[in-house]
C-alpha cells in the first residue's frame, strides 16, 4: 500500500488557485483527490444538473453531513453473490492508491467515499426500470466515487474532485468555478408534475400472494414473509428527480434521502429504517417492523401480529451481529417511531467491533432481515423471487463507505424510479400467520404515500 498524503499550500489562498496547483504537480499514475471549501447552498442537490449522472445520500439530523454526487470518477459494479466482498475489493485497491490534496483552510481531509446501492438479490434488476441506454444499467450493483462531491456539514461546505488516472484534467477549473457558482445561487426547485394514471395488478391477485404465504405458515414452511408490489404511474410530462428530492427533505425530515441517476434514469427514496452504520469500532442497526397508521398507536402497542413480526425482525438482526461484536445492546421493549403516514415498531441495536470488520461485511450478514424478507431467510427469499414481480433495488441496501471500512447503510424502502414521464414505486409488508389480506393491502397503500405524494406536491 502506497501512503496517500496530504498538502496544504502556504503559497496558494483561493480554492481555483489550489486545485490549478493540485492539478498541475499531479501524479497522473495515481488517483488524485482534492477537498476546497464551497458556499454553503440550500441544499445538496444543488450541485445536481439534468444532464449527469448523479448520486445522494442524506441522513437526517444535525451532524449528519449530507453528501451529493456529480459525475464519476470510479464506478464499481459487483455482480453475483459475492457481490458485497468484491465492492469491497475492488473499491481497497482504489483507495489505496489514492493521493489527497486538502485546502488549508479545512480542519481535516475529508474521506472519500463510495455511494451506491445493491438490488435485494441478484439477478432481481432486469428489464424496466432498471434498463438505460438498451441496458440492464442497475444490475446486482452499483457504486460510484463522484467526480465532484459536494457536502454540507456543521460551519461550512467543501467540493471535493476525484480524478482517477490518466484521465484528463482539460477543463475542470472552468467545471469546479460553474459549479461554485451554480451553489452561490441556489434556490430550492419547486417543479410539479401531475399523474395522468396508475397501473397496478389488481388488489386480488396481491390479497392472493398473501393467502398462500399464509398458507405456507400454516404448514410450516415459514414463520414470516414479506409481500410487494409494485405500481407504475404515467405523468402528464417528464419529472425531473432534484425538485422530488428537495420535496422529500420537507416532508419527511426524519427519513434518509438517496438516489442514483444513471442516464437520465433515478432510482430515489425517503427511507426511515437503517441497515447498518459502522464508526470508531461501534456497529449501530435497528429493527423496525410493525406498522399502524397515524393515530393507531395504542392499536400498534397491543397487537400481537406486530409484536410477532418485530420479534422475528430482533431476533435475526442480534443473531447476525454476534460474529462481529462482544455483546449486543438492545432495549427490552420497542419504542413507537412516527411518521407522517404512518407508526413503527423500532428496536436499536448496537455493539462494539470485536475485529476490522468492514461495513459491506456486515451489511452482507444482516441484508435481507426479515424486515424485508422473512425467516427463516433463504426459504422467504426463494418465495419472493418466484412468486413477485422483480423488486430490483427497492429493499436493497443503499449507503455509503470510506477507505477504512466505515459507512452507512439504509434499507431503501419508500422508493421508486423516475424516468422521463414514467414512475414507479414499491412498497411491502410482512405476513405472518394472523395476517390479513385486506389489512396487508390497505398497509401497502399506507407506504406509497410518501412516494407518491412527492410527484405532484
Amino acid at each position: 500500500m502506497r501512503e496517500a498524503f496530504r498538502t496544504e499550500s502556504p503559497r496558494v489562498r483561493g480554492p481555483s488557485a489550489f486545485l490549478h496547483a493540485a492539478l498541475t504537480e499531479r501524479d497522473a499514475t495515481r488517483p488524485l483527490v482534492v477537498t476546497l471549501p464551497a458556499p454553503v447552498a440550500h441544499d445538496v442537490v444543488a450541485i445536481w444538473d439534468e444532464a449527469s449522472d448523479a448520486v445522494l445520500f442524506a441522513p437526517p439530523g444535525e451532524g449528519s453531513a449530507p453528501m451529493a454526487g456529480l459525475g464519476v470518477a470510479y464506478a464499481i459494479e459487483p455482480r453475483g453473490k459475492r457481490r458485497f466482498a468484491d465492492a469491497e475489493t475492488q473499491a481497497r485497491a482504489i483507495f489505496d492508491a489514492m493521493v489527497f490534496w486538502t485546502h488549508g483552510s479545512l480542519e481535516c481531509v475529508e474521506e472519500p467515499r463510495f455511494v451506491g446501492g445493491l438490488a435485494f438479490a441478484p439477478g432481481s434488476a432486469v428489464g424496466a426500470p432498471w434498463d438505460a441506454k438498451g441496458k440492464d444499467a442497475f444490475g446486482d450493483g452499483r457504486f460510484v466515487l463522484p467526480r465532484w462531491t459536494y457536502r454540507i456539514h456543521d460551519g461550512g461546505a467543501t467540493l471535493q474532485l476525484c480524478l482517477a488516472p490518466g484521465e484528463s484534467a482539460r477543463g475542470l477549473l472552468e467545471e469546479h468555478d460553474r459549479l461554485r457558482t451554480r451553489l452561490t445561487h441556489s434556490r430550492p426547485a419547486d417543479e410539479r408534475v401531475v399523474p395522468r394514471g396508475m397501473i397496478e395488478e389488481p388488489p386480488e391477485r396481491f390479497q392472493e400472494r398473501v393467502r398462500l404465504i399464509t398458507e405456507r405458515i400454516a404448514a410450516g414452511e415459514a414463520q414470516k414473509v414479506v409481500a410487494a408490489r409494485r405500481v407504475e404511474v404515467r405523468l402528464e410530462r417528464p419529472a425531473s428527480a432534484r425538485p422530488l428530492i428537495e420535496r422529500f427533505a420537507r416532508r419527511h425530515p426524519e427519513c434518509t434521502r438517496f438516489a442514483m441517476r444513471i442516464a437520465g434514469t433515478t432510482f430515489l427514496g425517503a427511507t426511515p429504517e437503517r441497515l447498518v452504520a459502522v464508526e470508531d469500532g461501534r456497529v449501530h442497526t435497528e429493527a423496525l417492523a410493525g406498522t399502524a397508521p397515524r393515530g393507531d398507536r395504542q392499536a400498534l402497542e397491543a397487537s400481537l401480529k406486530d409484536a410477532a413480526e418485530h420479534a422475528f425482525v430482533v431476533d435475526a438482526i442480534a443473531s447476525a451481529l454476534e460474529p462481529f461484536v462482544g455483546a449486543v445492546d438492545l432495549p427490552e421493549q420497542p419504542r413507537v417511531k412516527v411518521l407522517p403516514d404512518v407508526l413503527h415498531l423500532q428496536t436499536p441495536i448496537e455493539g462494539t467491533l470485536t475485529g476490522d470488520a468492514h461495513v459491506l461485511e456486515v451489511a452482507a450478514a444482516l441484508h435481507p432481515t426479515p424486515a424485508v424478507g422473512g425467516v427463516p431467510r433463504r426459504a422467504a427469499i426463494d418465495h419472493i423471487l418466484t412468486h413477485e414481480p422483480p423488486r430490483g433495488w427497492y429493499t436493497g441496501p443503499f449507503g455509503v463507505f470510506d477507505r477504512h471500512g466505515e459507512g452507512d447503510f439504509v434499507v431503501a424502502l419508500r422508493s421508486g424510479v423516475v424516468r422521463g414521464d414514467r414512475a414507479w414505486a414499491w412498497a411491502g409488508g410482512g405476513i405472518v400467520q394472523d395476517s390479513s389480506p385486506e389489512a396487508e393491502l390497505e398497509e401497502t397503500r399506507l407506504k406509497l404515500r410518501p412516494f407518491l405524494g412527492v410527484l405532484d406536491g
